[in-house]
């Protein structure tokens, strides 16, 4: 945590960037390749990331680590 702290602005401001046209280039490039492995797109479990999964089920595996990444965030962050 303490690397975060000592982050100057010109690098989070770079790590900011590279992280956003991630964001913008991934889904992009999984538009052209017609290949969404993780979706429920394809019947067929060899082509699945996940095998058969319940839809319900796997969002919820999506979601956890956003989740308990957020908490440790917050709860160990200082309020100024």
């Amino acid at each position: 945590m303490d690397a975060l702290l000592d982050l100057d602005v010109a690098t989070f401001n770079k790590w900011l960037y590279l992280w956003a046209a991630m964001g913008v280039l991934s889904p992009l490039g999984m538009c052209f390749s017609k290949r969404l492995l993780f979706s429920n797109r394809y019947e067929d479990a060899k082509f699945s990331g996940l095998g058969t999964i319940d839809k319900k089920l796997g969002w919820i595996i999506m979601e956890t680590p956003i989740l308990i990444a957020d908490s440790c965030f917050f709860l160990m962050g200082r309020i100024r």
